[in-house]
């Protein structure tokens, strides 16, 4: 299977926020912000069509706390897969426990949560970067260039470190002002 990215949805962004107010209330009060970021925040930017929505705790409640209250909802816990201070969670576009209704995690396309301490380093930089990208179209779509030449170059399987790998100095670069 290849690493696909699509044209960017119009209907990301609204799924985006319903999952968000569900998430908030699913998780209250124990949470401090909700994002979404990554590429399906971001208009005219294609992306992989999973939504990846940041869910930072309040101060003194770990991720774990959060985690055991998503995995009811087929979740799938990926535990601290990049850094000690997050979780990394996901759940298929499919409607497992009875259809989807308006504010139900169930009703939700394919997403990410990233469960993340209050102090994570990681969260901070994804805001900043998407508001990087939405703040400047040029870079946004010098962003979807790389993406989908790494994209390419990754094959078939796809070779998600060489994808992953090579979008970092552009990251860097902007969140470094250098672009």
């Amino acid at each position: 299977m290849a690493l696909i990215l699509i044209a960017h949805e119009p209907g990301w962004i609204r799924q985006a926020g319903e999952l968000i107010d569900t998430l908030s209330e699913l998780l209250a009060p124990d949470v401090l912000r909700l994002d979404h970021v990554g590429s399906t925040a971001v208009p005219a930017l294609a992306a992989k069509p999973k939504l990846h929505i940041d869910v930072v705790a309040k101060t003194g409640i770990p991720p774990e706390r959060l985690r055991a209250r998503l995995q009811p909802f087929g979740y799938v816990d990926h535990g601290h897969r990049f850094s000690n201070d997050e979780i990394q969670m996901t759940r298929p576009t499919a409607c497992p426990r009875g259809g989807p209704s308006a504010r139900s995690p169930s009703a939700i396309r394919s997403h990410r949560l990233c469960l993340c301490t209050a102090t994570a380093k990681a969260a901070p930089r994804r805001r900043r970067f998407r508001d990087a990208l939405l703040a400047s179209p040029e870079l946004a779509w010098q962003y979807q260039e790389l993406k989908l030449r790494l994209a390419e170059e990754a094959g078939t399987p796809p070779d998600w470190d060489h994808y992953t790998s090579g979008k970092t100095a552009f990251i860097e670069a902007v969140l470094a002002g250098a672009r």
